[in-house]
């Protein structure tokens, strides 16, 4: 189990940030979205469905504060989000 730590022990180095905006379109309509920005961004973005499967918490990951807002944002800006949780 040391052996893989020591290959992944960069990724937890640094301050992580994290933003989340919300959904309530099918995780299937936002794959390609959320491989976008992450592929954009340079970001980690994960995607939660809540108990009812209603409403998704899309969440921005980066050692990059500046990455996340940059990602945060441009997902905001999207028709698919709902920025202020509601």
């Amino acid at each position: 189990m040391h052996p893989m730590f020591e290959r992944i022990a960069d990724e937890f180095e640094g301050a992580m940030h994290v933003r989340s905006l919300y959904s309530t379109q099918p995780e299937s309509h936002l794959n390609e979205m959320l491989t976008r920005v992450a592929e954009e961004f340079d970001v980690s973005v994960g995607c939660y469905p809540d108990e009812n499967n209603e409403r998704k918490r899309i969440t921005v990951r980066s050692t990059d504060r500046d990455a996340v807002d940059d990602a945060h944002e441009w997902l905001a800006a999207r028709p698919e989000t709902e920025p202020d949780g509601t």
